[in-house]
Order: structure tokens, then sequence, then C-alpha cells
């Protein structure tokens, strides 16, 4: 959209207004700014602005006006409507007879609009048309009786034909750049559709039968569908809580002297956007504009509003400091980081599709599958790991070790119905790296090998889990389908709080020879929750917290002479009081050496850490810091003896 800067001062002041500051701000608030643009011929300024798909309000000069002037807190120049204008309601429009037209009308203004714009003029009703839709954003039609009716060419009868055939095309035509220049150089009846389309729709009819100089007109009322009706009642109004304003948009930044949040300024940030607000004790009732109907819908779309009119630049960003930490809890043991540590570990995630083709009728199938192929709810993940395996042993890619989080189905034997559940499953295989040196070649991982990558797995979660050859009561094998992939001498089950949450097992002889797998293979499928459940977090750690130093420390080793009888209790007391004094210099002070003279003097070595905070420490100052200590030692010393 091109905006003239001279049309835009007459409706608003903006002289004293730098236009990089009017053009920056719009682009902040959500009217991207392509270009700006000086004619010299008409010594005017244009900005060009990009207008999104969901601000198509924006189709006059008075919008974005309207838009400026709520950036700036600045008012609005617009005329007073007479008592005689008639608007169209939420329940009626209007279609208006107009006799005795001028269509050939030239005023100052408008052809202000056209000249700076270069648009060109027909010097007809097409006009004034356009000039009231550029300035005010109001779509009219108009229309012509066409010269073929039938009956009386009087005027009564032709203004009956408008009322019985308001939407009669082949009585009506629509007048157009085409055939404007075929009327007649004054149209006796014209006939022109008005829509109470938006807030300033009073002031562009006001103006329009003052720039047409109408003499009489006679307006015919239609009911608006009612569906269209409904729709505009249902979201005309919205019911906003100030607390959740300030709540979304977050802390400003100047909040030593800050109005933002006051409800005055927030009342006057809507109605100057042309929002009717009615306030109450905590919340705030918004009647929506028709022009921003079809925009705002929410209680998120006014504080939306409210933040880009205001700058959101001026609201803090990052998340607030809290001095408490918050100690370590068991959720912290998340299942991102069961995936690092396995993938630390050498394994390789992969993701399976939860639907697997159907193998058996017992199996839980969907009722509507997208796919013949995937037709059955999995019930384990084992089944998709060993198809992985497989396929990447076909590849020539025998090293691959692999591990899967993801959802299987269950039912039980004695419920019908089906339990969703996330699971942890492993497959575990590689020899590259297994030799006993490395003149040997690398063989088969043995069980008490892959058992105890299993085992350092749950170490580094703190998982306390009890390793057990019998299974416990809930039948976890039965559930999962795992039956025919255990192998009968070498498998073991993994329990917690008598519960059996898992397995770990070689795979069966028997499913590798008919997979096709000449190599041992060893298995793990557990439930995830229940092995959160048995992490168990050690108390008794306490963890602290330091940024890390911008500036390097200066090592210096001090020779210090005392007396035999003073104690190392009594030193190393004194030097721990010089340091908490000196915290933020003295960054620590150790007793690396201890040697004695003669019988009455004993010397010591310490090696003094400095570092600041604020800079690079120099010669001069670390040896006049070596001096102070020295210095405050001695005088403890001498102080205790």
């Amino acid at each position: 959209m091109k905006i003239s800067w001279h049309c835009l001062n007459n409706i608003i002041e903006l002289k004293n207004i730098n236009i990089k500051k009017i053009t920056h701000k719009l682009t902040l608030a959500g009217l991207e700014v392509e270009n700006t643009t000086y004619n010299h011929l008409t010594t005017d300024t244009f900005i060009q602005i990009n207008i999104t798909a969901n601000r198509q309000d924006l189709n006059g000069f008075i919008f974005i006006a309207n838009e400026i002037a709520a950036l700036f807190n600045l008012p609005i120049n617009l005329p007073k409507i007479s008592a005689n204008t008639q608007l169209p309601s939420l329940t009626f429009n209007y279609k208006y007879i107009i006799k005795n037209l001028n269509i050939k009308t030239s005023q100052t203004e408008k052809k202000l609009y056209f000249s700076h714009l270069e648009i060109k003029r027909t010097d007809t009703i097409l006009d004034t048309i356009n000039f009231i839709n550029l300035k005010w954003g109001q779509n009219i039609q108009a229309y012509h009786v066409r010269k073929t009716i039938n009956g009386d060419n009087k005027n009564n009868s032709i203004e009956k034909k408008f009322q019985e055939n308001l939407l009669n095309k082949e009585f009506l035509h629509k007048i157009n750049i085409n055939n404007i220049y075929n009327l007649n150089d004054a149209i006796n009846i014209a006939f022109i559709n008005l829509h109470n389309t938006n807030t300033y729709s009073a002031y562009a009819y006001q103006e329009l039968f003052n720039l047409l100089n109408i003499e009489e007109t006679e307006r015919i009322p239609y009911h608006i569908p009612l569906a269209h009706k409904q729709f505009k009642q249902k979201i005309s109004k919205i019911i906003c809580n100030l607390q959740i304003i300030k709540n979304i948009l977050g802390p400003s930044l100047d909040f030593l002297n800050s109005t933002t949040y006051q409800t005055s300024n927030i009342i006057n940030i809507l109605t100057k956007l042309n929002f009717q607000v009615q306030k109450t004790l905590q919340k705030i009732i918004i009647s929506i504009p028709a022009e921003r109907l079809n925009d705002i819908n929410h209680e998120i779309d006014i504080v939306e509003e409210i933040g880009r009119i205001y700058g959101f630049k001026n609201f803090r960003d990052k998340i607030p400091l809290f001095e408490k930490r918050l100690p370590h809890i068991h959720k912290d043991v998340s299942c991102t980081k069961i995936r690092k540590i396995l993938r630390s570990s050498g394994l390789h995630e992969v993701i399976n599709y939860s639907l697997i083709k159907q193998s058996e009728k017992i199996d839980l199938t969907i009722i509507n599958p997208l796919n013949q192929e995937l037709t059955t709810l999995r019930k384990n993940l084992l089944e998709n790991l060993l198809k992985s395996k497989k396929y990447n042993i076909d590849q020539k890619n025998k090293s691959f070790e692999i591990f899967e989080i993801g959802t299987i189905f269950t039912k039980r034997l004695l419920n019908p119905e089906i339990i969703e559940s996330k699971h942890l499953g492993c497959l575990l295989g590689d020899n590259s790296f297994n030799r006993l040196n490395w003149r040997n070649k690398s063989s088969e991982i043995t069980w008490h090998q892959a058992k105890g990558q299993i085992e350092e797995f749950l170490e580094k979660i703190q998982a306390k889990i009890i390793w057990s050859t019998e299974m416990n009561s809930n039948n976890f094998i039965e559930e999962h389908h795992l039956t025919q992939y255990i192998h009968a001498n070498r498998s073991v089950y993994l329990n917690n709080q008598n519960k059996t949450i898992g397995i770990f097992s070689q795979l069966s002889n028997r499913m590798a020879h008919k997979l096709d797998i000449n190599q041992t293979l060893f298995f793990l499928e557990l439930n995830i929750l229940d092995l959160l459940q048995a992490i168990e977090i050690k108390k008794h750690l306490k963890f602290r917290y330091s940024t890390y130093p911008h500036y390097p420390q200066i090592t210096r080793d001090l020779s210090i002479r005392f007396k035999n009888q003073i104690s190392m209790k009594v030193i190393t007391e004194k030097i721990d009081r010089i340091k908490h004094e000196d915290k933020f210099m003295i960054e620590s002070v150790k007793v690396i050496n201890e040697y004695y003279n003669n019988k009455d003097i004993k010397t010591l070595c310490l090696r003094i850490i400095y570092r600041s905070s604020e800079k690079t420490l120099t010669n001069q100052e670390v040896q006049r810091l070596d001096d102070i200590f020295k210095e405050k030692l001695s005088l403890a010393i001498k102080s205790k003896a």
C-alpha cells in the first residue's frame, strides 16, 4: 500500500515527527515498511507498506493514521458528524436511491490525493468512490438504471422497480471505468449500496454525500444475513484479565518508573485502536470494531495488540533469575539423560513405527489402517530392533549396537483395556573391539561383558535394580510376547519393589537361526516409568554452582618464618581467616612445605592463588598483595602469641 506523507498530514499532525522514526515504529508494530521515496515534482514522500494477510483492515489512509496515532499517542483530525447522517446498523444495511446526481465534482482534497499518488482521474462519480475508498477504506458500489426498463419511465415507477428488484442484474448495471463514458453527463437516478463495515463508515458516508452534491435521497433498508449477524455478535466482545496481560508480556525494562500496566494506559492504547473498553475490578470488557472481527478473536490477541503498540523491545525477554536453587529431584533423570548416556556408550538410537504387520490373531489391530502392511500395534520394541539389526547386517554393517525409547501397547489377560506405556530397548553384540590384546583377533562379547554394560548404565543413572533368575507375578514376558526370543539358560530379570520391570537375555538360537543372524546378540527391554521409580538420589551430596572467571589467576609461592612454639593449627586458622576477609582477591592458600632452620625457627612455604573478577592483575599489584598478606599474617600471629 502506497501512503502519501502530505495526505497523511491532513488526517494527523506529523510535522514535528521524523519520518524515519515513524517507519521504524510501524515496522516494529507489525506493519512492514518496504521503502520510502521522495517525489521532487510533488515535493512529497511516499511510504510503501506491505499489508499482511491478517491485517486486510488497513485498506485506507485513516487506518494507517490510526496506527500512528496509537504508537505516538496523537489525536486524529476527524470532522463532526451531522445529526442527519444515517448509518447502517448491525441488523440493517441500506441501499440509497440518489436523484439529481452531479457526477462531475472537482474538490481540492480529492485532487490532492490523486495527484500525489499519481492516480488517473476520470472526472466522474468513480473518482469520488475511489477517493472515499482510498481515504476511509469504505467499499461503495454504484449502479445506474438500464435504459431498457419495461413500463413507465417516470421516477415513481423506477423507484418502485428499485424496491422490487434490489439485486436484479438485468435491471441494474454497475458503474465502472469501462462504461462510465457511455453514460449521459448527468444521471437522473443512481443506486448506491452501503455497508457498515468499519469504525469510520459514518465519516465516509457524510463526505460521500457532500462530494456528490446530493439534493434528495431515499434509503431502502434490507436485512443482513442471519449467519453473518450471529458471527458478529458472537465474537464482538472479549473479556481480558489485567493480571494475565502482565504475566504474558513480562516485566517492563523501565521497572523503576513504569506506567505500562496501569489500567488507564492499557485502556488508552485500546481506545486509540478503536476498541471500546469497559473496566471492572480486575478485568476489562472489550468491544471489537467491525474491521477487526476477522483478526481479533481471543484474549491473547488483545495482549498482542497492547504489546506491539507499547513495543515488545520494552519488555524483558530473559527468564527471571532465582538465587535459591531447587534440589535435584527424581524427575531430573529423564529420557533425555538416558539417551545421552546410551549414546556416549557407543549405541546408536533408532526410531521405528508403533504399527507393525499382523502376525497372530490375538494381536492388537486397528479398525481403519491407512496401510494394510501396518495394521497392528506393537507389543514390544525388540521385534523392530531385530529388523533394524538384520537390515544393517545385510548391508555389511555388523558393528552396530542400537537402542530405542518408544511406545508399546499391551492387553492384560484378565483386563480387556489396552495399556500404553513407554519402554527402553537395547540390542548389544558389537565384537569389533572385544580382544584380550592387540595381537589377537576380535571375538564375540560374552554374557558377562554384555551384562556389565547394562550394569554400568544402571549405575550411571543411579537406579537400584535387583537381578533375579525368577520373574515376579506380573507376567512381564507373556504380556509383551517375548517368550520366543529368550534364551533358556542365559536370561535374567530386572526387579524393583517385588515387580519385574524388564528382562535381559541372549537372543535364542532358534530365533537367531530364523532371522539368519550368525552372531551372538543380547537384548534388554524394560519399562521406562518403572525404571525412573527405581532411581535413588543420594541426598548427602551438595552441589555448589559458580560462574567461570573471566580473568587469569596468578600463582605465587611465599616463604614465611615462624617461631617453633606456634602450632600449625593456629597458623592455618589465621590463614583461613585472612583468605575469607580477602575472598575477592585471594582464591586459595595452601601449605606446600615445612622445614626447620634451627630449634627456634621454622619456615613455611605457602602457595597463594590471586584472581580479580574485574581485571587482570599486574606484577606491581601482585607484589602489593603479597606484602599485605605477610603483614596481616604476622599481626595475627603476634596477637595470638
